[in-house]
């Protein structure tokens, strides 16, 4: 029981994060748009398609996450929207420059959250990483719940967090 709050709570960050960042650019698609106007990894028709379609996955695979009890489908997505999402990045920076990110959209305007590239794609590894630990977590519950670790099993504090 215990590894698979620690799991909802580890995995609460990035998913939170999606939302966030979904909904920022969904209540200013003009904005989200203009930036990544600016980008040349990005032909001009696929801008317009990619500011509408990048919210929605956002909010949308949070949504999935919220509401299915396991929420694997929702997890593997959230990973390769975050890790796509780096990779994009990351390319533009190195073949251009670093780009104008609004990956938070309308929360962009505030200096708090401008960011520089090499903070988005920590911030980005680090949300992936969270996003591994929790669904190992989730797996260790899983496991752990079905019997199938024969060992003793140290405190119910540290179960979850070593193996036995």
């Amino acid at each position: 029981m215990r590894c698979r709050l620690i799991s909802r709570l580890v995995i609460a960050v990035p998913m939170a994060a999606l939302l966030v960042a979904g909904l920022g650019k969904a209540m200013d698609v003009a904005q989200f748009d203009e930036q990544l106007s600016t980008w040349r990894i990005f032909p001009q028709w696929a801008i317009a398609p990619v500011a509408l379609m990048i919210p929605a996955a956002e909010v949308g695979t949070f949504a999935a996450w919220i509401t299915t009890p396991q929420g694997k489908i929702a997890k593997a997505a959230a990973g390769l929207l975050i890790l796509s999402t780096s990779v994009v990045y990351g390319t533009e920076w190195a073949i251009a420059e670093a780009p104008q990110c609004a990956c938070f959209g309308i929360l962009s305007r505030f200096d708090a959250f401008e960011a520089r590239a090499a903070t988005v794609e920590i911030r980005n590894a680090v949300f992936l990483f969270m996003l591994a630990l929790g669904t190992l977590l989730a797996r260790r519950a899983e496991t752990d719940q079905r019997g199938g670790n024969s060992n003793e099993r140290p405190s119910e504090d540290r179960a979850c967090l070593q193996r036995s």
